[in-house]
């Protein structure tokens, strides 16, 4: 599926470079639209195939809190960009048991939907607590909060609120999620924000 995509954005890379040469502006916007959606549709055939194919995890025991902060340190330039505000309350020396990198990316997406909630400006709280048998990551933004007709479908694949959004993040952090044997749930009222809650099984000290 991959290869038609990719001759059709380089026939429509060459067409843009005629149109060039003839000043021809109406062409080059349509050629330039022709390469966007290629590259879009893809995207989208990419996420998909990653999302269908085994995870291969690579499995040792991890620091949250440290995880945390590097999932906030790669969504910075997006936070920046928003003027988001960062609350965090992260206890130290929570561990569990699972792939760091898949972990990152989980909250690497929470983060980046919280701070997409924003038009700019707003708050997020990020919190990391435990309890007798699971670590508790809590990221809320107080954005316009998702319907309540929505929620219930929040994580199946291909749903999405975003205008442009292919529907697979979420899905694949709930599938992330699961596969370390862990919960996520999400609270959300119109108007007031969402909260994204994480449950992943303390590791043994």
């Amino acid at each position: 599926m991959k290869n038609p995509l990719a001759a059709i954005a380089a026939s429509a890379f060459a067409i843009k470079k005629r149109a060039k040469t003839l000043n021809d502006n109406r062409i080059i916007q349509l050629s330039e639209k022709i390469e966007k959606n290629s590259q879009r549709a893809s995207d989208i055939i990419t996420r998909l195939l990653n999302y269908a194919k085994p995870s291969y995890y690579k499995i040792e025991k991890v620091d949250l809190r440290e995880i945390l902060l590097s999932a906030l340190d790669l969504a910075l330039p997006e936070n920046l960009k928003r003027k988001v505000k960062i609350s965090k309350r992260l206890n130290k020396n929570i561990y569990t048991y699972g792939d760091a990198t898949a972990l990152q990316r989980v909250f690497i997406n929470l983060l980046m939907n919280s701070i997409e909630a924003m038009n700019n400006e707003g708050k997020i709280d990020i919190k990391l607590s435990k309890n007798e048998h699971y670590a508790v990551i809590s990221i809320k933004d107080y954005g316009p909060g998702i319907p309540e007709d929505m929620i219930e479908h929040i994580f199946d694949p291909f749903f999405t609120t975003k205008e442009k959004g292919t529907g697979l993040g979420l899905s694949v952090v709930s599938k992330i999620i699961k596969d370390h044997r862990g919960e996520i749930e999400v609270r959300s009222q119109e108007n007031e924000g969402t909260e994204f809650i994480v449950k992943l099984p303390l590791a043994e000290d």
